[in-house]
């Protein structure tokens, strides 16, 4: 049996400002994965992926979210 999992992550900033300088972070990192800028978010689709795949990119992109939510506290 084979499984394959979609899955659609957006993080959602106070500003397309803040939006796209996490989008243009990001892409150097996940240049395989379809990241796109919508606005105020930065939306990244994971398609048709094995379960374990899909959960480590998944993990890594939270990872990335909280290190960049508290490195910009931090240098507040």
């Amino acid at each position: 049996m084979k499984v394959k999992v979609d899955l659609r992550v957006r993080v959602t900033f106070e500003s397309s400002n803040e939006a796209s300088r996490f989008y243009k972070a990001l892409l150097p990192d996940f240049s395989d994965v379809k990241v796109s800028l919508e606005e105020d978010s930065v939306v990244i689709d994971l398609v048709s992926l094995p379960p374990s795949r899909a959960r480590a990119l998944a993990n890594s992109l939270l990872r990335t979210v909280q290190l960049y939510q508290r490195m910009f506290e931090a240098l507040k």
